[in-house]
């Protein structure tokens, strides 16, 4: 569900942490609100301060993907893909399936800058949103666009076959499930699909 940001991004402020770092963490926190505003030369000045700002800025711009405002949420997504920190792919992955296709089209491009660390997490929806149209449209260009800048392991050649199917969803969870279990499966790890009873 969409919905504006209430209260402070970052919790309630330390008193352990130095004055320094406290002003500096609501600076980010202002600069995150600002991208909810109606002014683009605000936003554009937010955007270009919260790059700046690198990591420090990802937990508040994650929660921006939340917004009410398609835009705000956009200007979140344009932000996090210049920052590019793998910690956010989970989020923009998510953002595949946002019914803006303005925001949709710039978490693709933002998974595309990520490279190689939004294809787990990217993995994980096929395997459990293979029905959604709008996550097989955004995942079958991002893995073209990686196949065509040589960065496409085996396995995920065949979840890219297997997204150019006339009918996709027939077989894309088990593809899927087979590069997520070559790519990253693990004894110690539960695989996707079998979490919460699938």
């Amino acid at each position: 569900m969409k919905g504006s940001i209430v209260g402070p991004v970052f919790g309630q402020w330390d008193r352990s942490v130095p004055d320094r770092k406290q002003a500096r963490l609501q600076a980010i926190e202002n600069w995150i609100h600002e991208l909810a505003s109606s002014s683009p030369g605000l936003r554009q000045q937010a955007r270009a301060r919260l790059i700046e700002a690198g990591l420090e800025a990802v937990p508040g711009l994650v929660l921006v993907l939340q917004h009410e405002q398609p835009q705000a949420r956009l200007d979140a997504v344009r932000t996090l893909a210049e920052i590019q920190a793998p910690s956010a792919a989970p989020a923009l992955v998510k953002s595949l399936q946002d019914e803006d296709v303005g925001v949709r089209w710039a978490a693709r491009e933002a998974l595309i800058a990520l490279g190689g660390s939004g294809v787990e997490p990217l993995l994980r929806d096929l395997i459990q949103a293979y029905d959604s149209i709008w996550l097989r449209e955004g995942a079958q260009h991002i893995l073209s666009t990686l196949k065509d800048q040589g960065c496409l392991a085996a396995p995920l050649v065949e979840v890219l076959k297997a997204l150019g199917r006339s009918e996709p969803e027939v077989r894309l969870r088990s593809t899927a499930a087979s590069a997520w279990q070559a790519l990253f499966g693990s004894p110690e790890e539960p695989a996707p699909w079998r979490v919460g009873g699938l």
